[in-house]
């Protein structure tokens, strides 16, 4: 299912002059994980991206999701984010955790 779904992500990227955009999935990685760490990561990322700054489909429904539970006021953490989510989250909590790991600090947000 994963497989397909990086399919389909594929083949809806945005091509600029026949090349495809710059991308840096471990850096998406690092500033979701500095959010899902500390709540002031999530001010620094919102204040600078935007879902459409992030290169996978499922790195954007993660950033938009955790700027909508920022904004009700709601704590952003791996149990909550999925719960959020349900049955139809973009990646399961093991994925999460890995984002966690990704990001050495949240105040890696800003790099």
């Amino acid at each position: 299912m994963a497989e397909k779904r990086r399919k389909e992500e594929e083949e809806h990227l945005p091509v600029l002059d026949g090349k495809e955009p710059p991308q840096s999935l471990e850096s998406e990685q690092a500033v979701l994980g500095a959010m899902l760490m500390e709540r002031d990561a999530i001010i620094v990322a919102t204040g600078m991206l935007g879902p459409n700054d992030f290169y996978s489909g499922q790195h954007q429904e993660l950033f938009t999701a955790m700027q909508a539970m920022f904004r009700e006021d709601r704590p952003v953490d791996i149990v909550t984010l999925q719960a959020w989510f349900g049955p139809d989250a973009p990646v399961d909590s093991g994925y999460l955790g890995a984002l966690l790991e990704a990001a050495p600090t949240a105040a890696a947000v800003k790099h």
